[in-house]
């Protein structure tokens, strides 16, 4: 149940780059732990389905900032 919660709310927190990565990632192992040791697994499937997707959107978020601020940098004078 805790996969399936953390998967959600990284995915809705998916937004702040590094908070929205750390909570993707723990709710992708808390899913995987989930799915080993529980009898409902498929709320570890769909924690997982969650987390996953807000790591892959996290970093997407992250080297989107980062094009963003290498292209400002390389805009000012000087």
């Amino acid at each position: 149940m805790w996969a399936l919660v953390v998967g959600m709310v990284a995915f809705l927190f998916g937004w702040f780059p590094v908070f929205g990565l750390v909570l993707g990632v723990t709710g992708a192992i808390l899913s995987v732990l989930a799915k080993r040791r529980s009898n409902r697994r498929n709320f570890g499937r769909i924690g997982l389905i969650f987390s996953l997707w807000a790591v892959v959107f996290n970093i997407g978020m992250i080297i989107f900032m980062v094009m963003t601020l290498v292209q400002t940098a390389s805009n000012l004078p000087g």
